[in-house]
């Protein structure tokens, strides 16, 4: 007997090892994956709200004329300071709120300086086509 012949007949009776099944991108890649996935979701969720609660009310036009007119009144850059411009952040009490129907805007929001705040209003009513303002006041931390 050659020992090819034995080398043959030991190996005959076992079993070979099959190669391991290749784990996918997934199985590989999940325990940085997920937090990544769901970070993005949180992130782009609140960037959202963000966008459609503060930055929708800011673009609104009747809202960027009336800063057009606080920015270039001297009293408020004399109270506020310089640069005059609305809070982007807002806290609890300095949200912005309106009132947008088809053919009314109200807006209320609170603008700063480099002195201090202030917050704005401004009502305005779609007249002949055209946007009237009907009320437009800014009311500083003293009340005046």
């Amino acid at each position: 007997m050659s020992t090819e012949n034995t080398n043959a007949a030991a190996t005959a009776g076992k079993d070979t090892p099959s190669p391991k099944p290749k784990r996918g991108w997934f199985r590989r890649n999940w325990l940085w994956f997920l937090p990544t996935l769901i970070l993005a979701i949180v992130v782009v969720g609140g960037g959202v709200v963000y966008w459609s609660v503060f930055v929708r009310v800011y673009r609104l036009d009747v809202c960027q004329s009336a800063m057009k007119a606080i920015q270039s009144d001297k009293v408020l850059q004399q109270k506020l300071g310089q640069p005059i411009h609305p809070v982007w952040w807002p806290s609890r009490e300095f949200t912005p709120s309106s009132r947008i129907e088809k053919e009314e805007k109200e807006v209320r929001w609170k603008i700063e300086g480099p002195k201090g705040r202030a917050s704005a209003h401004v009502q305005a009513k779609l007249r002949m086509g055209e946007w009237q303002t009907i009320i437009f006041d800014v009311t500083l931390a003293d009340g005046k």
